[in-house]
């Protein structure tokens, strides 16, 4: 320490130094906010809550085979409520179980509905390795731009780990989303 007309001169950080503190701080603020995007996040946590419902989905059909003695994914039309019946529909039948009936997407048309009217067929675009699916799918009708909806993007990162949307298990195809429930990807 040095002294000034005998007196010890206290150290202290001088006005650049502290302004140099302040921008750095303001950066990683900024960059912090950046990174925790709310409608990113958003989107997130509304594909796994449908990734979760679906699978849900998926093992009550299973479940609900066992207890009835039947094919896990019938005919649509086999439960006599016409074609495509709403999940909520056959939950109120009687028809699935282990399901609540009010399992709602909040993407696209406010229901999941069943589609199964014994259609096969294979998907090859670009996929590794061919998949072949059965017609058993719950399917989200009336999404816009199903190809490039955030949460259908963020559905497949989750189910087919981002191998494209025609590979796996979710698919789009006119304005839906279809969850295979017969494919094993």
């Amino acid at each position: 320490m040095k002294l000034k007309y005998g007196k010890k001169q206290e150290e202290a950080f001088t006005l650049l130094e502290l302004l140099v503190v302040i921008a750095i701080i303001g950066i990683l603020v900024t960059i912090s906010l950046l990174s925790l995007n709310p409608a990113q996040r958003s989107n997130e946590t509304m594909a796994a809550k449908i990734a979760g419902e679906l699978s849900g989905i998926k093992r009550a059909f299973e479940l609900t085979a066992v207890d009835k003695a039947r094919s896990p994914y019938p005919l649509d039309t086999s439960f006599g409520l016409g074609s495509n019946p709403a999940i909520g529909q056959l939950v109120a039948n009687g028809d699935l179980s282990y399901v609540s009936e009010a399992v709602k997407p909040k993407l696209g048309e406010e229901l999941y509905k069943y589609d199964n009217d014994g259609d096969s067929y294979a998907y090859l675009n670009n996929c590794p390795g061919s998949l072949s699916f059965g017609g058993a799918n719950v399917v989200i009708y009336g999404i816009n731009n199903a190809d490039s909806n955030p949460i259908v993007l963020e559905l497949d990162r989750i189910i087919d780990d981002s191998d494209g949307l025609n590979c796996g298990m979710i698919r789009t195809v006119n304005n839906s989303l279809r969850y295979n429930l017969s494919a094993n990807s």
